[in-house]
């Protein structure tokens, strides 16, 4: 990929698209979440950050990086907000905190 070769804010930048991803979307995705179920926005979700994950995997090019953490940031919102909430819905009540602290860590 020759991020050696880039300078340190070129690199820097590319968890700033992850984290501005993030930011942009989590306005949106609660509400998209609520008006057409939490199962297919985290179904979306998921679908963004598998093509993210093989457009990262595959990229030679740092603008293309740059463009494939925003979407992933874009889809782990989708994941850990919407994803979070209707994992705690499925679940028995017994099995919440386990669940929880475990959804929490990966």
């Amino acid at each position: 990929m020759g991020l050696e070769c880039a300078s340190a804010s070129s690199i820097g930048y590319i968890a700033s698209c992850h984290f501005a991803g993030w930011v942009l979307t989590l306005p949106i995705v609660p509400f998209l979440a609520d008006k057409y179920g939490r199962k297919w926005i985290t179904i979306i979700g998921l679908c963004i950050q598998i093509v993210a994950t093989l457009g990262l995997l595959l990229s030679y090019d740092l603008t293309a990086t740059y463009v494939f953490m925003f979407m992933m940031g874009f889809a782990m919102s989708f994941r850990l907000t919407v994803g979070f909430v209707w994992m705690q819905e499925l679940v028995p009540t017994d099995y919440k905190v386990a669940t929880c602290t475990l959804f929490s860590m990966m």
